[in-house]
């Protein structure tokens, strides 16, 4: 199963490196605090959130195959999707794309739906052990 999903990871840790680039070329000449601070903080928020409402679809169950959890975040076409039309709009968008608040927009889609595949990958077994959840193998 590692070959599957290593691939992904990968793709997602690419992600991240792509949205942290967008993200310091949006904010690098900006004020720290009341843009720079506030685009962050919307940025993690919006990936914890994602996060969490991923993980606490799977509060409820009892047993969960092995990577099932991992697979749920990193194979999201949804996310991919997302991820995919922030990242064109932000390098394609022409006039769509010259302000900085589509940018600030791109960035925070693109940030947190890769940290959040991430983070939701690589949290999972400590969720499964804090609700006591068993793994099918």
């Amino acid at each position: 199963m590692g070959l599957i999903i290593l691939p992904a990871v990968i793709f997602w840790l690419v992600a991240l490196f792509f949205s942290c680039r967008a993200g310091f070329y949006l904010l690098v000449d900006k004020p720290l605090f009341p843009y720079a601070l506030s685009v962050m903080l919307i940025a993690v928020l919006a990936a914890l959130l994602y996060v969490g409402f991923g993980l606490f679809s799977f509060k409820g169950r009892s047993e969960v195959w092995a990577f099932e959890i991992p697979s749920f975040f990193l194979f999201n076409k949804y996310a991919a999707l997302m991820f995919t039309c922030a990242a064109v709009v932000y390098y394609f968008g022409g006039h769509l794309a010259a302000g900085d608040l589509v940018k600030a927009a791109c960035f925070v889609v693109a940030f947190s739906v890769a940290l959040g595949n991430l983070a939701g990958c690589f949290g999972s077994g400590a969720f499964i052990s804090k609700y006591n959840i068993s793994q099918t193998y």
